[in-house]
């Protein structure tokens, strides 16, 4: 099995949990913008800033949007094996699901790494969100908008969300 080490030096995740307790399956709880798509290195450094919270142990998030899904790893310092799915659609795309057996399930928005330092700054202000129940395509697609940054990121619409 694949392990991974975080050093101390390597740089934090991008990473900001709201301030309600999680769970709810209706409202997002954080945002992380992750500064590539190397799965196994972002998903170590996600789930090493998600320690502060709980003990978690699995997420699901894009196939298309996260190359190189194979298999599960461990990261060294934590101790544990981390699982991941991967899905083709009936999740957005800029979702990724976080779950523990002892904290409660997390959802996140997903940053795509290729946005702005300028549009990332505002996602990762939920006090910003006009509600947390939008979808994380429909929040990461109106920050876009209003900073008129929509040419630089192509933003996959979840399938059956009856948007084409």
């Amino acid at each position: 099995m694949l392990t991974v080490a975080v050093s101390d030096t390597a740089p934090a995740a991008r990473l900001v949990l709201c301030p309600h307790a999680g769970g709810n399956s209706h409202e997002l709880d954080g945002v992380w913008w992750p500064r590539s798509r190397a799965t196994v290195e972002e998903l170590a450094a996600l789930f090493t800033g998600m320690e502060r919270v709980g003990s978690y142990s699995r997420a699901t998030l894009d196939r298309s949007l996260w190359p190189g899904m194979s298999r599960p790893f461990r990261i060294a310092g934590l101790g544990r094996v981390v699982r991941w799915g991967g899905f083709v659609a009936g999740q957005d795309p800029h979702r990724i699901e976080l779950f523990s057996l002892i904290a409660p399930f997390r959802e996140l928005l997903v940053v795509p790494p290729q946005v702005s330092p300028r549009v990332a700054a505002q996602l990762m202000d939920p006090s910003e969100w006009p509600d947390r129940t939008h979808s994380p395509t429909e929040l990461l697609s109106e920050a876009l908008e209003r900073a008129d940054e929509t040419a630089f990121v192509r933003i996959p619409v979840a399938l059956g969300s009856g948007e084409g």
